[in-house]
This record gives C-alpha cells, structure tokens and sequence, in this order.
C-alpha cells in the first residue's frame, strides 16, 4: 500500500478538506517544528509543508534511497536513512551539514533525543547505538533485539529506554 499522500481533515466536521501528494512512494516519518509539518519518504526526499495553505513548502532529495526518521536535536534536523546514514540537517537552509557515515550497517529506522546531549538510534540490524550530540561520536553500541529496531521511547525519568 502506498501512503505518499497527505490528508488534511477537519475532525469537528468529519470531512477531508484536501489531499496533497508528497511523496513518490511511502511515507515513513512526519514531525512538526516550528508550526511546519515534516515529512520523509522512499523516495529520499525530506518535504516541509505549511499547514495555513496546506501545501508543500519546500523540499530536498538527501538521499537516492529511502529516508526512514527524522529527530529534532538542538537546532538540527537528523535524518535517518536506508542507506545506513544519519544526516545533520539545518531546519531553515536544508542544507546538510554533517553525515554520519554507515551510522548502522542497515536501514535506520528509528532516533530519540533525551533533550541534553545523548541521540538513540536503531533500526534493520537490531542494534542500538547512542551518540554524543556536541561532537556526534558514537559512545555506546548495544545489540537489543533479534530483528529490527523500529521505535525507541523513554522510560519515566531515570535514563531507560525501551526499544521494540
């Protein structure tokens, strides 16, 4: 099932207002920054939409594979792909500013950011790794779980995570 569309509906009056195509293919994360909606897909592109006009801003292809997460860190955006790279992006240029080079040896399928220095990421090859945000260093490698990794959540307030 492709799910490249973007509905906009009006739950109040349980109608669809409009659809707008977004993506050539799949799409595998949405987030809002900024009253800004983001989305990334298969087709490797990262779109931004404006919600007031219900329309695509702006876009950039990051990757010629697919691009799987997206995680707000600090001031950037980090984009998690299936080519096995995490890419630090300015939310305001799209600039790349950093790759993460064979971040995971597979797909990347997830990221969380504890909100001080420590970015989680997982995916395809089912190991969790933790990077240190001021110099994106990975400095923990944990193999936590027999398959993939497709999202990672807090646990209370005592630095615990869970991953399935």
């Amino acid at each position: 099932m492709c799910i490249r569309d973007r509905y906009w509906i009006d739950f109040d009056n349980k109608t669809i207002l409009k659809r707008t195509v977004v993506h050539k293919g799949s799409i595998f994360s949405i987030k809002i920054l900024d009253d800004k909606i983001w989305t990334c897909g298969g087709d490797g592109f990262l779109c931004v939409l404006d919600p007031a006009v219900m329309m695509v801003e702006k876009s950039i292809r990051l990757s010629a594979q697919g691009l799987r997460c997206i995680e707000l860190v600090k001031d950037k955006l980090l984009v998690g792909g299936s080519d096995n790279h995490i890419r630090v992006v300015n939310p305001l240029s799209l600039d790349t500013e950093k790759i993460l080079h064979n971040a995971h040896s597979n797909s990347i399928f997830t990221m969380w950011f504890d909100g001080q220095s420590i970015l989680y990421s997982g995916g395809r090859d089912a190991v969790l790794k933790l990077w240190e945000t001021s110099t994106w260093k990975e400095v923990k490698n944990l193999p936590a779980h027999w398959f993939t990794i497709n999202k990672i959540i807090p646990v209370g307030d005592n630095n615990l995570v869970t991953v399935s």
